[in-house]
């Protein structure tokens, strides 16, 4: 199977094309031990350009990072996860039960949505600007649905972006849900659009959207706090 990936305007991947094509023989790409979500997500951004997400170590680990002693909240580190094969890096045995039911919702839904990331056309977007945020996606091949991790920069940057959803059919609507941490920033800079999104699998109801909106002008985003992840699932709606 050959898999297509779409970039955005431009590509500065940290590994080089012949080091990546090396970690990728035999269909096998070593772990590495930065299994910080943030650290993996800064990784996963450009060497995913090349290897499709299902190839690619993406684990669920610990609170504190055995090997950087920081922290991270589940929401942080299971949505990064998400485009990935989402694996579990942790003695699950130490969960309290509130964290317990988070960690299952989570693989519910990458169960749920295991085969549009393992089939879908990968697609990136992002300045190069260290104070804007990344954008990583993978888009059904019918333009039906698409989910894209979002992550903001590590500085909270007064300023207002915009982030663009590549891959999406220009003729189309989408209907917008949205997995989001529990603190994203402050409530009056929290966007529209955001706050009217459904939740991530919900029926309940949800604003929708041009594909050529969300192609070419993209998402309003102000100033949000530093290192969250955002999960959004596009799918396509009937006129």
């Amino acid at each position: 199977m050959f898999r297509k990936h779409v970039v955005g305007e431009r590509v500065a991947p940290d590994e080089t094309a012949e080091l990546v094509s090396r970690r990728t023989e035999d269909r096998d790409v070593p772990r590495t031990e930065k299994h910080h979500p943030l650290d993996r997500s800064r990784m996963l951004r450009w060497t995913g350009l090349l290897v499709p997400p299902e190839m690619l170590g993406s684990h669920v680990a610990s609170t504190v990072s055995s090997v950087t002693g920081r922290t991270s909240d589940l929401h942080t580190r299971c949505a990064i996860a998400f485009l990935g094969h989402f694996g579990v890096e942790w003695d699950i045995r130490e969960l309290e039960d509130a964290e317990a039911v988070i960690l299952s919702r989570w693989i519910s839904a990458y169960q749920e949505h295991r085969e549009l990331i393992s089939t879908g056309r990968v697609v990136a977007d992002g300045d190069f600007d260290p104070d804007a945020p990344a954008l990583r996606g993978v888009v059904a091949t019918d333009g039906s649905e698409a989910i894209y991790t979002i992550v903001t920069p590590p500085l909270s940057a007064d300023s207002r972006r915009r982030v663009r959803l590549p891959g999406l059919l220009a003729e189309a609507r989408y209907r917008v849900e949205s997995a989001r941490p529990g603190s994203l920033g402050p409530w009056w800079l929290s966007p529209h659009w955001l706050d009217e999104t459904a939740g991530l699998d919900s029926d309940a109801d949800a604003a929708s959207y041009s594909g050529s909106l969300l192609r070419e002008a993209g998402l309003d985003l102000l100033t949000l706090h530093p290192d969250r992840a955002l999960v959004l699932r596009l799918v396509r709606v009937d006129d």
